[in-house]
């Protein structure tokens, strides 16, 4: 928790000055910087009208006297059974957060349930997913419920968290020797099948990072995906918005990629985002004709020492796959909730004991 008795003052408003973005953004955690202006403006145009397309992002955002931002809440209104519900904006993963500043945590909580309190008492805010240990949700959850509101949570899954040695020498000594074995027989296997690259990409021109988004596209069609109907397809399925998003310099610079290609043709790819110390693998995949010489696994290991020397010092790997990731050494983290707070109303208070009835009878 962090206070320096800030007074602070919530606006709704339709937009954020690139010039408060910027200054907004060196005051934030480190490992939630990449939540920026290029993020929220690329997922508006090129996300949002795909689920609802008549809806804009809003912001309720906190100021102090000196008109200095300290806090913000990306939203977008959507309605469901007559309730209106102001859900955090952005992509599924990396995570929906709340923005405050991190010097003044527990003031940017009071000022922004305040501020919802007095101006959206008839609507749901919905906060997620998110990590439920976030120091952000604690606070905003203890000022909620002082007020009268209710507090529901779904579970989303745990993350899988990798927290990296100083040195590659030390990293490969945590993995096990049949592992490492395997993935040096694999490798050597792999480069015989022709001209075989490792070829990393950050901070590239508009024209190559559009060319790799294709080419991770075109793996991930050819991947295990392909013929697995609810699997989602990240890559493919957003490509206009990663092309976007990486033609901002400060987008160019977080994303890193790994690919493996034989014969000038990509076979394998690894896609992550840098924030702070933190990197977040997105979406890693293989060609299937490729699965005996373990690519998925060599261009992970690619991805993992790079991360090593680029000064990385937790990989995030999301909520699926855990017992793989835990060859690699990743331990379960944090929960990963959807969070609904739910007004001092009658019908706020209807819908909550609504859900909590619905809960009873799922068990």
């Amino acid at each position: 928790m962090s206070s320096v008795g800030i007074s602070l003052s919530g606006k709704n408003i339709e937009q954020i000055y690139s010039y408060q973005w910027d200054n907004f953004a060196q005051i934030v955690s480190p490992d939630l910087q990449f939540l920026n202006k290029d993020w929220y403006a690329t997922w508006e145009r090129k996300y949002l009208p795909q689920i609802n397309p008549d809806s804009q992002i809003r912001y309720i955002s906190l100021f102090d006297d000196k008109d200095n931002m300290h806090g913000t809440f990306p939203y977008v209104e959507f309605s469901k059974l007559g309730l209106k519900i102001l859900s955090v904006a952005g992509l599924y993963y990396p995570f929906r957060s709340i923005l405050f500043s991190s010097k003044c945590i527990s003031d940017c909580a009071q000022a922004f349930v305040d501020t919802v309190h007095a101006s959206h008492r008839n609507n749901i805010i919905r906060i997620g997913p998110t990590v439920e240990d976030d120091l952000v949700n604690k606070e905003i959850n203890d000022a909620f419920q002082s007020l009268g509101w209710k507090c529901y949570q779904m579970e989303r899954g745990r993350t899988n968290v990798l927290h990296l040695p100083d040195s590659v020498e030390e990293y490969k000594k945590l993995l096990s020797k049949k592992f490492t074995d395997n993935m040096r027989r694999a490798r050597n296997k792999l480069v015989k099948l022709g001209d075989v690259e490792f070829v990393r990409y950050n901070n590239c021109s508009e024209e190559e990072w559009s060319t790799v988004i294709d080419q991770c596209a075109s793996v991930e069609k050819r991947s295990w995906l392909a013929t697995n109907e609810e699997a989602e397809l990240r890559i493919t399925e957003n490509s206009d918005f990663w092309k976007h998003y990486l033609c901002s310099n400060d987008a160019s610079k977080r994303v890193v990629v790994w690919m493996i290609k034989v014969d000038g043709n990509p076979i394998a790819y690894d896609f992550a985002i840098d924030s702070g110390d933190c990197r977040y693998g997105f979406s890693s995949h293989y060609d299937e004709a490729y699965k005996k010489y373990s690519a998925g696994i060599i261009v992970h290991n690619c991805m993992f020492e790079d991360a090593i020397e680029s000064g990385v010092k937790t990989l995030d790997m999301g909520d699926s796959n855990a017992k793989y990731k835990a060859r690699w050494g990743a331990k379960p983290g944090s929960r990963i909730v959807d969070i609904l707070y739910l007004p001092p109303t009658i019908v706020g208070q209807l819908a909550y004991s609504g859900l909590k009835i619905k809960d009873s009878i799922r068990k």
